[in-house]
């Protein structure tokens, strides 16, 4: 792994014309990735990002903390946090500054994006949400630049990067300037009431400092055909207690907070493809868990409880069914299954044999498209290591409506049945 994202920082370094001797760390402390180092740049890279992401999305990492290495950031980053340190007790500049470390992220996704290939932009703002996922609420290291400072800006720079078009740096430093020349006549007015702009500080940061419920609900679609009942109401009540159980197929929902923009939950739809699976004679079992406190444990939870519950789960379908998280783009596919697979998990090529085939039955659905994600190890290897034919699958997007959603599940059902039907031929 650490050759090859060696190799992807050197290709990155050479297209985007950068000389400067970079060094490449992984952090186990570390949430965000970030670029430290006024003389010695050095991108840091946390462990849990590092394990959980493909290479293109690495690239796209990479490509973000040299584009602001290329557009000396970390200059300016120090610059503002000490002034923020001498003008503490004015809450017009310290909302200035903020404001330009926001407009430095959204220029430096801008000049990202103009690298890349037309179509990329989507692909870039959904690593940016995966970053933060997988970040979680991990503060910013002082004197970095990271690639996500907080929620609270994600809805902003998730739109413009889905409908990007060239940033205006000239205007964005024309804004600095006037917000610099307000300050300085906020300086002269504050000097005689101290104590009252500290209050307006406090009040200020606290509304910076607001957090949001999820990045996965960042960007909403808000049209749905079908209703919510509907759906809810096709997903029979086939959710067993759980205990010991021998099935031939398991469905089940690593993060079952996971929901569509209609408000459907992933634990309805994989209650739905459970219930049609039996519905067409397969002995398939519908597991509904629990949400977990952590996100990077989940995959641990849902392993237990596979291997204390299921006989035989090693010759049992396991099937992860998670909802993939895209920024709002009319030209998002939103009838589209993923498929997930882990190189380096023993299982491999069973599990490649087995998506590939589902795949290939995919093909002959209406309008319905499908794909394939690989990662080298995973969490936990995503538990594909546990069955021959075991994959994580993300069914339609935060985009999906209602229909699209039915769409996929019953292309997903007859790929299942066709493949099952093949061999055992």
């Amino acid at each position: 792994m650490v050759s090859t994202h060696r190799t992807i920082l050197n290709e990155c370094m050479k297209d985007m014309n950068i000389r400067t001797e970079v060094e490449l760390t992984y952090s186990d402390k570390l949430s965000i990735p970030s670029l430290c180092g006024l003389f010695k740049p050095k991108i840091l890279i946390p462990v849990s990002v590092a394990a959980n992401i493909c290479d293109e999305e690495f690239k796209y990492i990479i490509m973000h903390e040299l584009t602001h290495l290329k557009s000396k950031d970390l200059i300016i980053n120090v610059i503002t946090t000490l002034l923020s340190m001498i003008y503490w007790f004015n809450p017009i500049l310290l909302y200035g500054f903020y404001k330009m470390r926001q407009d430095c992220e959204i220029s430096c996704d801008g000049q990202v994006i103009s690298y890349l290939g037309e179509g990329k932009n989507i692909l870039y703002g959904n690593t940016i949400i995966k970053v933060l996922e997988l970040g979680g609420k991990g503060n910013r290291l002082v004197g970095t630049t990271s690639m996500v400072l907080n929620r609270l800006e994600m809805k902003r720079r998730i739109i413009m990067i889905s409908k990007y078009n060239k940033i205006n740096i000239k205007g964005i430093l024309l804004g600095v300037v006037v917000v610099s020349i307000i300050g300085g006549f906020g300086i002269a007015i504050n000097t005689s009431s101290i104590s009252s702009d500290k209050n307006i500080v406090k009040a200020t940061t606290l509304q910076v400092k607001t957090p949001v419920a999820t990045s996965k609900n960042l960007v909403k679609n808000a049209s749905s055909v079908l209703s919510l009942s509907n759906i809810k109401k096709s997903a029979t009540a086939t959710q067993n207690p759980i205990v010991p159980f021998s099935a031939d197929i398991v469905i089940y929902n690593s993060h079952p907070n996971e929901t569509y923009s209609s408000g459907i939950k992933v634990t309805d739809v994989g209650a739905l493809i459970n219930d049609k699976l039996v519905k067409e004679g397969f002995n398939s079992h519908f597991i509904k868990v629990k949400p977990p406190k952590d996100y990077n444990n989940s995959y641990y939870v849902t392993r237990d409880m596979i291997t204390k519950n299921v006989k035989n789960y090693s010759n049992t379908i396991l099937l992860d069914i998670h909802r993939d998280s895209l920024a709002d783009n009319s030209n998002s596919n939103t009838k589209r299954i993923e498929f997930a697979v882990t190189q380096k998990n023993p299982r491999y090529e069973s599990n490649k044999r087995f998506i590939d085939s589902l795949i290939g039955n995919i093909k002959n659905s209406n309008g319905v498209k499908s794909g394939i994600y690989f990662y080298q190890y995973g969490i936990s290897f995503y538990n594909e290591d546990l069955s021959n034919k075991a994959s994580i699958i993300e069914l339609g997007n935060s985009m999906s409506s209602d229909n699209d959603i039915k769409a996929c599940v019953e292309a997903l059902v007859s790929a299942l049945k066709n493949t099952q039907k093949g061999s055992s031929n």
